[in-house]
């Protein structure tokens, strides 16, 4: 699937592992192509929104296996945030 996660306006790839709930993203950078883990296993739905209204886009899911099942991320640059409502 597509989203646009890396705040580019530009496409990202999401890649899954269904059988261990794990999220890759695959981006264009200016340095080459960009592979990065999300954090965490989650084995429920996702959404990319901007969760508290600061311009960026988050990658929020459930079904996860840390804190109470939702968990909320953000990409800067080179790595993932979390981020809170």
């Amino acid at each position: 699937e597509t989203v646009e996660l890396t705040h580019d306006d530009l496409p990202d790839v999401l890649l899954t592992d269904a059988s261990n709930g794990r999220y890759w993203l695959l981006a264009h950078t200016l340095d080459g192509l960009l592979l990065t883990a999300i954090p965490d296993q989650c084995h429920g739905n996702w959404i990319a929104t901007d969760t508290n209204q600061d311009g960026l886009v988050d990658f929020v899911r459930d079904g996860c296996q840390s804190g109470d099942g939702r968990v909320s991320y953000t990409f800067t640059q080179d790595e993932w945030l979390p981020s809170t409502p």
